[in-house]
């Protein structure tokens, strides 16, 4: 049974939307870059884009990085990144280390063969994410990457200061 969509007059004027237009425009961008990318890597490189995400994490400084630091960077589950991590492992993509004060810390570092991979498909990436941009003046990008970072930081203050749901702990990734 189809549902007839109700017909509200808006009110408000699009200045009055204008956070809400944000917010949408932010993740029609953000599904649009993510989408090319992983068509892109996959076409080009036969990977996914969690697996570049994890390999690009590792060999990011400082190296050797916990599983638990790998959760956080990605913002994903520890699960998440334990099954990633033993499934890397096995095409010898990366190796675990266990922590010399803590056994039950673990550290990730790339292999040799995951170097090599992680060096074909850093070029791909990085092409990829500067044809999407090539058409923005520089400025433009500038004001961009200033704009999002005051974003980012009015979220995180008032991320600070929220409670947490129950149910979700410290470890839990959204």
């Amino acid at each position: 049974q189809a549902t007839v969509p109700i017909d509200v007059p808006s009110t408000q004027t699009f200045e009055q939307n204008l956070e809400l237009r944000i917010w949408l425009r932010l993740l029609a961008c953000s599904n649009l870059v993510m989408a090319r990318l992983r068509r892109r890597l996959h076409a080009e490189c036969g990977l996914t884009l969690p697996v570049f995400d994890i390999l690009a994490q590792i060999n990011w400084r400082p190296l050797g990085p916990t599983m638990g630091e790998l959760s956080k960077r990605l913002m994903v589950s520890k699960g998440s990144v334990t099954d990633l991590v033993e499934r890397l492992e096995k095409r010898g993509l990366v190796m675990r280390t266990i922590n010399r004060h803590d056994g039950r810390v673990q550290h990730v570092f790339l292999t040799a063969k995951g170097q090599k991979l992680l060096a074909r498909v850093i070029p791909v990436h990085d092409a990829c994410i500067g044809q999407m941009l090539s058409g923005i003046d520089r400025n433009q990008l500038a004001d961009l990457y200033a704009a999002l970072g005051e974003i980012k930081r009015s979220v995180r203050a008032l991320n600070a200061d929220a409670i947490e749901p129950i149910g979700f702990g410290k470890g839990a990734a959204a």
